[in-house]
């Protein structure tokens, strides 16, 4: 039982006896919420919310506080009085004190695991992740749901689809999280997605999609990733047709910064953030129908995924060793085989993918190409997921 959390919004680690809460009553009193504001630069003024309040604890020193306020909020569950004289209605919507951002149960329970996405500006990212979370949806023995989105804070059943996800505004484009030099901690909110496989314990997966431009340089990095001390795994998607590919150099020949390819730089520069190097690293190389200088044509790549086969339901992983070997090897013959060797000889668990999120014919409606292998791998490396 631990009895600090890490708040996913606001990036402070927290008692819980701190933890406050809302009441969701739509009839309460609305007052300005200026700890809102704060966090969120864009707004003019404190917009108008229900009463956040701490709930009266009995205990007097620190640690029984703790112990207190998880067994009657956690454990068991308990509600609390909404103090407004005019409302009184009970609630159990708890909110970090830091930032008034809604917690999840399992964020108070530490159940959350962080995953950092990574990639240069317009490769794509947002777009694997809103269709990955589809795809996820679609997965039967997977129970998932959302708990709350960027801009909505409700309960969606396993039966969302891809125009739901549009519906809830899981936009195509990331906002960068600098509003006139500040760092503006709203626009590095994940996308949460919990779920839970067959008999393992539920866990929320924090999905953190920064905008391209935030990770160009070294100090916007650092600033835009202050969640980088917690990840538990890294995706990194790479594009063999969008950048120039000059000629073949292997990392230890690039002396010249200018030089290297973005996504290296990218990289490299996330490397230097990471504390613990021993957490899964995938890279997956996107829009692989997409250049014709690359012919996958007979590899494992080109297969339909087995992962999800009704028969296995499973992560295949003589299947992802073979994939992680072909993409290395189609990687030789394109600028990105300093990637490789980078990610290679600086990570313990790195895995190589390949995927297209519009399928073989490019088309809005065809079935994604191998879009959730990297991340059923990072799943079995947390111990989430079953593999073979």
């Amino acid at each position: 039982m631990r009895f600090n959390y890490f708040c996913p919004f606001c990036f402070e680690t927290v008692p819980v006896s701190h933890i406050q809460f809302i009441c969701d009553d739509k009839a309460c009193p609305k007052v300005l919420d200026e700890v809102a504001k704060e966090y969120d630069l864009t707004l003019a003024e404190a917009p108008e919310k229900n009463i956040v309040f701490s709930p009266k604890l009995f205990c007097i020193t620190h640690f029984a506080r703790n112990i207190e306020f998880y067994l009657r909020f956690i454990f068991f569950k308990k509600q609390v009085k909404c103090p407004t004289a005019d409302c009184g209605k009970k609630t159990r919507k708890m909110v970090c004190p830091h930032c008034h951002n809604q917690l999840h149960e399992n964020i108070v329970k530490n159940n959350i695991k962080i995953i950092i996405m990574a990639g240069q500006r317009g490769i794509g990212k947002t777009t694997y992740r809103n269709k990955l979370i589809n795809e996820i949806f679609k997965d039967k023995t997977l129970r998932s749901y959302l708990p709350y989105t960027i801009n909505f804070q409700t309960n969606i059943d396993s039966s969302i689809n891809e125009e739901v996800v549009k519906s809830l505004e899981l936009k195509q484009t990331t906002s960068s999280a600098f509003i006139n030099g500040k760092l503006n901690k709203k626009h590095i909110r994940p996308i949460l997605l919990s779920l839970k496989y067959i008999k393992n314990k539920e866990i929320t997966i924090a999905f953190y999609d920064v905008a391209g431009e935030d990770l160009e340089n070294f100090r916007n990095m650092k600033r835009s990733l202050p969640y980088s001390t917690k990840a538990n795994a890294v995706f990194s998607i790479i594009s063999w047709e969008k950048e120039e590919r000059d000629e073949y150099a292997p990392y230890e020949h690039i002396a010249d910064p200018d030089e290297k390819p973005m996504s290296l730089s990218i990289i490299e520069s996330l490397h230097q953030l990471l504390p613990n190097r021993n957490i899964p690293y995938a890279i997956a190389v996107s829009k692989i129908y997409s250049d014709d200088n690359i012919d996958i044509t007979g590899t494992s790549i080109d297969q339909v995924s087995p992962h999800l086969s009704t028969d296995n339901q499973r992560f295949l992983e003589s299947d992802g060793n073979s994939v992680d070997s072909e993409v290395k090897q189609k990687l030789k013959f394109v600028f990105m085989h300093a990637i490789t060797e980078f990610i290679s000889y600086n990570y313990k668990k790195p895995k190589f993918f390949a995927y297209d999120a519009l399928g073989k014919n490019a088309s809005v409606n065809q079935q994604p190409h191998r879009l959730e292998d990297a991340f059923l791998w990072i799943m079995t490396q947390l111990g989430l997921y079953p593999k073979s």
